[in-house]
């Protein structure tokens, strides 16, 4: 079985993201579990909505995996475009993937009502090497073959938009620690870090939907003995 073209894995993962992250709001409110304007953690405080955000996170944090590893041997197989060092450098990339795919799932067992240290460290994770990874990708990925130079711009200003935020929340939270180790006598709204973390989600979805051009040009082929990736025919990358 051949399936030319993965350019549908991108869509299917933002979808997925949208329909869970929308249910588990629903059933937070709905349940008058968390304010509308809430952290995204706070849409997985709670049953049952905390159901519905540990297998959406899981099942996110397993399809990213995927999706890094078919960047990796799109890179592999187009070696000639990004020259011969990158193979080695996707090498280190993918280390740094899987490890913010970790931080995922730390961050989707572990709700911050009842873990709140380890919740941290692992959104923490999850946001930092993410988002070094999706930098650096962004920019090796306007060398690939067949990427418009607009989406190649999306890219990279969608993971320039996330490392602010993240930057911002980090800002946020040390702001939070000193307030508490003075006694908490400061009021500090907490609406900025909860917009940011939103907006963070919003970019990381943009960012992934750009993927579907490099995908396009995969292609999967199911048999017997196993599963092989392979770059997509020329005569079949010219329809794209």
């Amino acid at each position: 079985m051949e399936f030319s073209g993965l350019g549908f894995i991108p869509f299917f993962l933002t979808l997925w993201c949208m329909v869970w992250l929308s249910v588990s709001y629903t059933l937070a409110i709905t349940y008058s579990h968390a304010p509308p304007l809430m952290y995204i953690s706070a849409t997985g405080n709670y049953y049952p909505e905390n159901i519905t955000f540990k297998i959406g996170f899981i099942g996110m944090a397993n399809a990213i995996v995927g999706l890094m590893f078919l960047q990796y041997k799109f890179i592999q197989l187009h070696v000639e475009a990004f020259g011969p060092r990158q193979p080695k450098i996707q090498k280190i990339l993918l280390v740094l993937g899987l490890m913010s795919c970790s931080g995922i799932m730390i961050f989707a067992m572990f709700e911050n009502a009842f873990f709140p240290m380890v919740h941290r460290i692992g959104a923490f994770i999850a946001f930092t090497c993410s988002g070094i990874y999706n930098l650096w990708q962004a920019i090796i990925l306007y060398k690939a073959p067949g990427c418009r130079r607009a989406i190649c711009h999306i890219r990279t200003v969608s993971c320039v938009m996330a490392l602010l935020g993240i930057l911002i929340l980090i800002g946020c939270q040390a702001l939070f620690n000193i307030n508490l180790s003075r006694g908490g006598n400061l009021q500090i709204s907490p609406i900025i870090p909860r917009i940011t973390e939103w907006l963070i989600m919003l970019f990381f979805l943009i960012n992934i939907l750009t993927y579907h051009q490099p995908m396009q040009r995969l292609t999967l082929t199911v048999s017997q003995k196993g599963f092989t990736i392979s770059r997509r025919a020329e005569n079949q990358d010219s329809g794209v």
